[in-house]
């Protein structure tokens, strides 16, 4: 699980694969509830899901997996956010935002 330090929206990434049928489910929980959208899979190769989602400071971003009669696997759980810095500048100068990933 990732601790939020400020508040805003994240992309949340990560790959989950089972070990083949049936199903296996993975969902994005905040503070322990469920959040993001539920995801499913049966194959045995990774596929990557994004979502952006809001988070305030404090909060904590888990990805939670669930699979009966098959093992689940999830990899490259990432956020990724993006800051801008306001210092003083000259008018007219644009400074571009910046984007990090937490791994």
């Amino acid at each position: 699980a990732f601790t939020i330090v400020t508040s805003g929206t994240y992309r949340v990434r990560f790959g989950m694969q089972s070990s083949g049928s049936p199903t296996a489910y993975c969902r994005i929980y905040k503070n322990g509830v469920a959040y993001g959208t539920e995801r499913s899979v049966t194959t045995s190769g990774y596929v990557t899901f994004t979502e952006d989602l809001y988070f305030s400071a404090g909060d904590t971003c888990e990805v939670w997996i669930m699979a009966v009669t098959t093992t689940a696997y999830v990899n490259n759980f990432r956020l990724f956010f993006n800051v801008s810095y306001a210092m003083n500048f000259d008018p007219g100068v644009n400074i571009p935002s910046v984007s990090y990933e937490i791994a």
